[in-house]
């Protein structure tokens, strides 16, 4: 299978390098390693582009009436690249996740695509109308990506949200902030189940998060990063080109790598360096040997994988590895 090979090629740093590890303070509780396309053989022209350069050009979703499908319409004429985790905010509908990766491909018989992808409901008690509209609205977080790479189904995508949004309101705001945050949310009329609410309102509160991401460097040829915590890998996420990173990269490093914008006063946590390399390289051992399920639409395939702790999710266009995602279960 192409996934075990492009693993493999990663985890020797044939055609990719790891960079230095980095960190936003001395303070912080996570780690970034940078992955680098460094093969010497420059880059390839792209053959799709991603949905964030995407979403203000000409594409748009809306809702089939079927919780797990969502239309995507677009009149680009270029393969487009939508993530699994990708967060879809109401228009006047219930809001969704996408499931499962997908590149959306031109009709060229036709002006305009239509191509249905599988979503997972991220708002319990928001009624679904047929017909509205989405907007994107960035990654959900880790807890709910989890569960939608796991394949495990629409309730456990529900529990996801819950367990996220406590989170949310628990950690990242405080205790103080948190409880002016819920009596916010019964004056503003949505539910604590609305996860792109939640998100929302929690970066109005953290707003220091922007000012900590625009401090993440990005590398010369970057295509993705590996995220630690203090005692191991959390995720890693790539691209086959750089252009795709830098349009993606700022999302992702918001979700996984949201230790590394956390800080403890006290400054106890020293990473051992000499163990983050060993620590990836055993990460990407536990994807190589995972589970591989390969699902095949003409060109592209999105290849699932489910392993000793972790799950992931592969796609290729053309036996190409575009993308590749790997989760800490």
């Amino acid at each position: 299978m192409v996934i075990d090979g492009f693993l493999n090629n990663l985890s020797k740093e044939i055609g990719y390098k790891f960079g230095s590890p980095w960190r936003y303070s001395d303070k912080s509780l996570g780690v970034i390693i940078p992955i680098i396309m460094g093969d010497g053989k420059g880059f390839e022209e792209r053959e799709y582009i991603t949905i964030e350069e995407a979403k203000d050009q000409g594409i748009s979703f809306k809702d089939t009436g079927k919780i797990d499908r969502v239309i995507v319409e677009s009149s680009l004429g270029k393969l487009i690249f939508i993530r699994s985790g990708t967060a879809l905010k109401s228009l006047g509908t219930q809001p969704r996740a996408v499931e499962t990766s997908v590149v959306i491909i031109p009709d060229t018989e036709k002006k305009e695509t239509r191509q249905e992808i599988p979503v997972r409901c991220i708002h319990a008690s928001k009624p679904i109308s047929s017909g509205k509209k989405f907007a994107y609205a960035g990654d959900v977080p880790i807890e709910v990506r989890s569960a939608l790479l796991s394949k495990s189904g629409q309730g456990e995508t529900w529990s996801a949200v819950g367990r996220a949004t406590n989170r949310f309101m628990s950690t990242r705001l405080g205790s103080s902030g948190s409880h002016g945050y819920t009596a916010g949310l019964g004056s503003t009329g949505f539910n604590a189940d609305n996860l792109v609410g939640v998100m929302e309102e929690v970066d109005k509160f953290t707003g220091n998060i922007d000012e900590i991401l625009a401090k993440v460097p990005l590398f010369e040829d970057q295509v993705g990063a590996v995220f630690l915590d203090m005692k191991d890998v959390v995720g890693m996420e790539m691209f086959d080109h750089p252009k795709s990173w830098e349009a993606i990269h700022k999302e992702v490093e918001k979700r996984l790598g949201e230790s590394t914008a956390k800080e403890e006063d006290k400054s106890f946590f020293k990473p051992d360096y000499e163990r983050v390399k060993p620590l990836t390289l055993e990460f990407l051992k536990k994807l190589l040997e995972s589970e591989k399920k390969e699902t095949s639409h003409g060109m592209v395939s999105t290849i699932s994988l489910k392993g000793d702790g972790v799950v992931g999710e592969a796609t290729t266009i053309n036996g190409k590895v575009i993308h590749i995602v790997g989760i800490k279960v």
